[in-house]
This record gives C-alpha cells, structure tokens and sequence, in this order.
C-alpha cells in the first residue's frame, strides 16, 4: 500500500514535469502556426487590393471608349487605387490574341496560348494568369486580364501586368524571417507569384484536393522535392479566387522547440528532483509507518489472546478452587457460601472469555449470568428477577467489576438462605440502574428478612467493604422482607 502510494507520488510528479515540457515545446510551435497564419491573411488582404485595384483600373480603361476602338495605352490612374509598382498602361488584344497598338514602339507579342486568354475566350468576365517569369517587361509578372466584347461578341483582352514581387510590401509586418516565404495561388492551385521569386517552396502548383480543410485547419507540414519540410499556413482571397500560403522551415522550430525544452528543463528539473527526493522520504516513511502500524497490530492482536488465555486460565482456576472448597471438610452450608463466592468472581472472567471483550463489560449479560448459578431450583419455590439497565461496567481492571457480582452473590444467597423459611414461595428482585453519573445495586424480597441487618454478620461486613470498594455505601433495611442498596459513581476506572 505503502509503495502504492510512493509509486502515484513519483508518477504525478514525473506527469508534472512531462506536462511543462510538452507545454514548453507545444508553445513554440503554436507561436509559430499563428504567425503563419497571420502572415497568410496578410497576404491575402494584399492581394485582394492589389487585385481590386488593378480591376478598377482596367474597367475604368474599358469604359472610356468602344471595345473596337481600343488600342493599347496608359492606365487612367486615381488617387484612390494608385499602388506603387504597378506598370502604368494596359495592353489590348484582338479576339485572335494578337496586340493592338497605335505605333510600333509598343511591345509585340501574342498571348493566344495562355490560358488567363482562353479563359476569355471561353466566356469568363475576368482572369488572372500564373506567374510569367519571362515577360517582355524584363522581370516577373502575372497578369489581370479583362474581357472585351462587341454586341455579346467576344472581341479580345485588355491586360494589365502586375509586377510579380507587389507582395513584398507586407514583408515587412510578417516577422517571418530570413527562411519565411510567401505565394499567391489561383483557385486551380496554380501559382500566381511567390517570394523568395527562386526560392524552390513555395511550390509551382498546389495541390487543391484537400484545399478547404486547409483553409480551416491549422498549419500543415509538406515536402517540396529535393527540399526540407516546412509548415504552411493558408488563406483565401474571395474573388477572384486566390489562395494565400505563408511558410516556415519545420527544423527551425524544431530546433527553438528543442531549446524550449532544456530551458525548461534547466528550470523545472531541480524542482522535480527535489519533489522526487521529497516523494522517496514521503514513500519511505510510509513504508515504516505502515510496518509499524503492523507491528502493533499484531502485537494487538497477540494481547488479545494472551488476555484471553489468562481469563480463561483465571476462570478454570477459580472453579478448581471451588470444588476443591466443596471437597474439604466442614460444615456444607458454609463451603457453600464460599463457593458460590467464588462463583461470583468466575462468572467476570467467563464473560469476558466467551465475548472477547476486555475493556467493558455488559451489566444485562453479567448479572444475568450470575444469577444462572444461585437460582435455588425447583425444591425450592423462590423466583428470582431481575431488572438491568444497558450499562457497560469498566473493565479495564477486573476488580471494579467483581464487587457488584459479590454484593449480589452475598444478598441472593442470604435472601435464599434465610428470607424463606419452611419452604415458603416468594421472590428475589435485583436491581441495577443509572441515574447521572451514579448506578444504583438493589437487591429486595418479599420474605421474613434475614439475618442480613445484623452488624456483626460476616456477608453484611463483606458486602459493606464492597461497597466501598465501588466508592459507595451500603443501606439496609428489613420491613416487609430485606432490602440491600448500594449507590455508586459510574466513572472509569484505570
């Protein structure tokens, strides 16, 4: 039980230390996923002005003259949706993709093949192109393009080209560090522009098929090819559709994880040695304390049937005495008198002997167990009553308890003896009753009276130095038969 309760001490506290550790690590990895995911709905915001931004430029183009008019040229440009880095004209297509322009120092170029043209073509209002690494603009972009129509016709693209590093605006703000990286991604997980621009993750595609857990969820941790693993947060970007992705190295936080860890355990581990240390004595006292509580147990125990033998020893010596007393020569009646006295005192430890019980004693069961062994018979025509109070008499010593069944002893035999002579019915009454802290002896019959009163009486002496014994006197009387009355303290006695 002992070791039990050692074994739960120690495992609580190796569960504390486990818990701080887990918490210490579970931490550093939480900060990161909520700067990834900020940093994802950051770009998003971004994206989504830059795009709104870009749209607005394009219809206000549009707007200003017939689709069939138009040739390439500057943007209109406000003060409202202006953003630094924005290439400042729109170029516009036929419906065969081929450029429209009003001079030949414009850029010449086809755009039939890519797929934000056939988008349009396919009857979309709006689109926007992958990242186009080779442009004619000499450095990355990706496109915006806006349907024209004649009369429901399609009639060709007016397109802007963002420059593909727009997003490095919010850079600053993310606190992604130097392994950080960020993209932009269409809704066919196609990606759209990315920073670092070389850098191999973010990846070229994205896979969409589990793309709205993603969104939802927390970071996850992937695998770009010939790469090293890295956690990524992601975010959307309502229309168009576009997916925002921000990413860390996962060795990096690993590594701050793992340093978060021995900090905690530099910090934690002489508390939880002490604790442990504190936990041995614990369990060690235990164990000596639950021996001990052994040890006295069976010690206990080992009382309890020596004091047993000893009453039961007590109990066959006095009956050995008495008929020895009976054996001897003399006059009966007296041995008698002798041995029913020492009856009295066999009847205590009897008791005691048959209901293991050593520290009190049942007045009801005593008396009446005494009273078994002066019933005169049936030659003789005297009933013998009795009326008990539940009182436990002390029976720490056996000598508080012996004086009460030798005053009953002395006054029953005498009343038997001498209250009834001729063979005359009547009745013996015994009393034993509390009042307070006070037990009141009475011992009555309806007879002649005995020569109980008389001073000089050997059972009147006897049961006077009895009585004193109780710490109590003794009161007689002999009107209408004999009356004995002991009053004494109930109070315990060592």
């Amino acid at each position: 039980m002992a070791a039990g309760r050692a074994c739960r001490l120690a495992g609580a506290d190796a569960a504390m230390v486990g818990f701080l550790i887990w918490r210490s690590a579970a931490d550093v990895a939480e900060t990161a996923s909520d700067r990834l995911r900020a940093a994802a709905r950051v770009v998003a915001v971004e994206s989504r002005e830059v795009v709104a931004s870009t749209r607005a430029r394009l219809s206000r183009f549009v707007g200003e003259r017939p689709a069939g008019s138009l040739v390439t040229g500057a943007a209109p440009t406000s003060s409202t949706d202006e953003l630094q880095g924005l290439f400042g004209f729109v170029l516009v297509f036929d419906e065969t993709g081929h450029l429209k322009a009003d001079n030949s120092e414009q850029p010449t170029a086809g755009i039939a093949g890519r797929d934000y043209f056939k988008a349009l073509q396919a009857g979309a209002d709006w689109s926007t192109s992958g990242l186009l690494m080779q442009s004619v603009f000499g450095e990355p972009v990706f496109a915006i393009a806006r349907r024209l129509s004649t009369d429901n016709v399609f009639a060709g693209a007016a397109v802007m080209y963002v420059p593909a590093d727009v997003i490095m605006g919010a850079l600053p703000a993310l606190d992604l560090g130097e392994h950080g990286s960020l993209a932009l991604y269409r809704s066919d997980g196609v990606l759209v522009t990315r920073y670092p621009l070389d850098a191999a993750d973010p990846p070229a595609s994205l896979d969409v098929a589990d793309l709205p857990n993603r969104l939802k969820g927390p970071p996850v941790v992937g695998t770009v090819s010939g790469g090293e693993p890295r956690l990524t947060a992601f975010a959307s970007v309502d229309e168009p559709v576009l997916i925002a992705a921000a990413s860390l190295p996962q060795r990096p936080i690993d590594v701050a994880a793992s340093s978060r860890i021995m900090t905690t355990l530099f910090a934690v581990g002489p508390v939880a040695a002490v604790l442990l240390l504190v936990c041995g004595l614990m369990a060690l006292a235990l164990i000596r304390q639950e021996r001990h509580l052994r040890a006295l147990d069976e010690a206990a125990h080992l009382n309890e049937t020596l004091l047993q033998e000893i009453h039961h020893r007590l109990k066959n010596n006095l009956q050995m005495v008495a008929a020895m007393v009976r054996l001897q020569p003399g006059e009966e009646s007296d041995k008698q008198v002798l041995a029913s006295r020492i009856q009295a005192m066999t009847a205590v430890h009897q008791l005691m002997y048959e209901s293991n019980a050593y520290a009190s004693l049942d007045a009801g069961a005593y008396v009446a167990r005494l009273l078994e062994g002066l019933s005169p018979g049936k030659e003789r025509p005297v009933a013998i009553e009795q009326k008990v109070d539940p009182i436990r008499l002390s029976a720490d010593q056996v000598q508080p308890v012996q004086p009460i069944g030798l005053i009953i002893n002395e006054a029953v035999t005498n009343a038997v003896k001498h209250a009834f002579p001729d063979g005359r019915p009547g009745t013996i009454r015994v009393e034993l009753t509390q009042a307070g802290g006070f037990a009141e002896l009475v011992i009555v019959d309806d007879g002649v009276g005995s020569e109980l009163t008389a001073q000089n009486r050997m059972g009147s002496k006897l049961m006077r130095n009895l009585a004193r014994q109780l710490g109590g006197e003794l009161r007689t009387g002999a009107e209408k038969g004999t009356r004995v009355v002991v009053r004494f303290p109930l109070e315990e006695r060592r």
